[in-house]
Formats: structure tokens, sequence, C-alpha cells
């Protein structure tokens, strides 16, 4: 593991403790840093899986690498050699502890959902707010200019692009959201009415991926068409990446594989209930969203979210809107 010592070369603390998709987001950023600047950069990301999408998007940035939260931790407790070894600090969350434990330099804030003042974050040199329902590429964006005192270029994710290897129409769809935000998953029951219509009006193979966290699904779709391959649990993420390369459209919530797909410039039809796609949906001009508005809605980040029961803005997006939405693009 390539890690930085005390008085070495300037080198990023960079913490993406979010998920997949703001791992993806980070990813021009990144690449950039560490192509225009003569900073190091270390990332620290939730798990392993965040860190197997960051190793197959920028593994040939020899200045960057890549940790998990637990290694970082585990790192101060041997009392290696690191403290006062980042010049700067870069956290999405408040990690005032972590910063003082490390000695970082320059420490950074930033909050994609939030709107404040500067001044209720005195302990940060500098701090980055969502001002104006900005998307989270723009506040990232806005982030890093502030850091690095340089202009960067809105993302394109030219490294991550491929052509699709077969002449098949297909379309993956990832039903899940993982175990901790069940409520941006659209029901089931309207997967296998879609997944039905699908079938019957057009002439799409159908492949549903997902992973070990999605795995209660698997049996809940009960589609048994020789067009339909139920994928969920089988596929490791790699794999599932080369299959979302692999098609036509990738259909599903607001979860971590459709920022994949947007990043892999695929079409995207992603279906928008308590999160607002203002901020957070996946990133480009061919991503499509489907969203009812209804009053209580976007609830994420709010006490609503909290206490919600019903998710009527994702139950009330029909089968056949989606289906029509399919043939449009």
């Amino acid at each position: 593991m390539l890690l930085p010592k005390k008085n070495t070369q300037a080198t990023t603390l960079l913490l993406c403790h979010h998920g997949i998709g703001d791992v993806i987001q980070y990813i021009p950023f990144i690449y950039n840093v560490c192509k225009s600047t003569q900073n190091n950069i270390v990332i620290t990301v939730k798990s392993n899986l965040e860190k197997q999408v960051l190793l197959s998007s920028i593994c040939t940035l020899k200045k960057a690498t890549i940790i998990t939260r637990k290694d970082i931790y585990k790192l101060l407790f041997m009392r290696l050699n690191i403290r006062e070894a980042f010049s700067i600090g870069i956290a999405h969350k408040k990690t005032k502890l972590l910063f003082k434990l490390l000695g970082v330099s320059k420490q950074y804030f930033c909050h994609p959902y939030l709107y404040d003042k500067p001044e209720n974050f005195p302990e940060f040199d500098a701090t980055v707010f969502n001002s104006n329902q900005q998307h989270k590429v723009e506040v990232s964006k806005e982030l890093f200019e502030t850091v690095y005192k340089k202009a960067f270029t809105m993302p394109d994710f030219p490294w991550l692009n491929g052509s699709s290897s077969s002449l098949k129409k297909k379309i993956v769809i990832h039903p899940g959201c993982g175990k901790t935000e069940t409520k941006k998953r659209w029901p089931i029951r309207h997967y296998n009415d879609l997944i039905s219509l699908i079938i019957k009006e057009t002439n799409f193979t159908i492949i549903i991926v997902g992973g070990p966290d999605d795995l209660e699904l698997k049996d809940q779709l009960s589609n048994t068409s020789p067009n339909v391959l139920n994928k969920i649990g089988d596929l490791s993420l790699l794999e599932t990446t080369q299959t979302i390369q692999d098609a036509t459209l990738v259909l599903g919530s607001d979860s971590g594989l459709l920022h994949i797909a947007a990043a892999l410039k695929k079409n995207v039809l992603c279906l928008f209930g308590p999160t607002d796609e203002n901020i957070t949906a996946p990133y480009g001009d061919h991503v499509t969203i489907l969203n009812k508005h209804v009053n209580c809605g976007p609830c994420y980040f709010s006490k609503s979210w909290d206490n919600c029961e019903n998710n009527v803005c994702l139950k009330l997006i029909t089968p056949k809107e989606v289906l029509k939405k399919i043939k449009e693009i």
C-alpha cells in the first residue's frame, strides 16, 4: 500500500464515504488532479465495492492510492508515520476528529445537499455548499476549484467509454437500491408488469442485475421467458459493468449502477421519487428521468424520509408510462 509520509510531496486526502454514485462523480476531478497538479492523492472510500469502482477507472494513475475507511483508522491505530503527511484534506461529511488525528494542514468541507454559511464551520479553511439546487457534479467541481485554485472542465468520463460488442437490443434492469435505502425502489409488482409488457410489445432481451444486497428480489421477479435473464447475485461488479456496457438501455431507480451506466454513456431511464433529480440524478444528456413530483417530495435528507411508510411518489409511476419512455428512447 503506497502511502505518504511526513514532509514528503504534497498529498491530498479525499474522504468519499458515500455510495458508488458519489464515487463515480468524483472520478473526473481525481483524474484531473493527478494529471494537472504535482499532488499525490489518497482516496478513502466506504467499502471494497467503491474501491473496485475506482480501481477499474483510474488504476493507471500512479499518483492515486485507494483505501477503505477501515484502513485509515487501522493505520492510525498501528501508529504508522502518516501523521502530518497530508497537506490537503477534502470531505463531504464533517470529519473534524479524523483530520485532527492526521494533522491535515488545509481542511475543506463540502455538502452537496445543504445550504449553509461558512461562518458556521470555522474549523475548515473553506466550505462549499449547494446554494441553488445544483447537481452534485457541479458542487464537486466548485469544491475542487476552491481547493486547487484552477478551473476544471465538466466531466465527460472519456476513459470509461467503450463500444457495445453485441447487435442484440438489450435492456439492463437494476430493481434494487441496497438494503438501507429501499424507499427508493420502484415496486417489484410494477417491474413484473413492465417486463411482461416489454416482452409482449418489443424485441428487447432483458437482463436483471443486482448485488448481494438485492438477493431478496431475485425470486420476486417471476417471469420465465427465455428473453429474461435474472442475474441478481450472479455477477461481480466488473461483470455487471461489462453487462451494462453491452446494453441498449439501463433502467432502475436512484442507485449506483445507474451512475455507472451514465458514466459509460449508455441510455439511462431513472425512476425518481424521494430523492431530488436536480442534485443526485445520473449525470448527462443521455439520462431520462421519470418523476411524479408529489407534494411530499423530494423528502431525502428530511424527517419526512424517516417517517415515510408509503413511497407513493414511486408507486404512481405506472409500467405503461415506463414502457412508453423506453420506446421513445
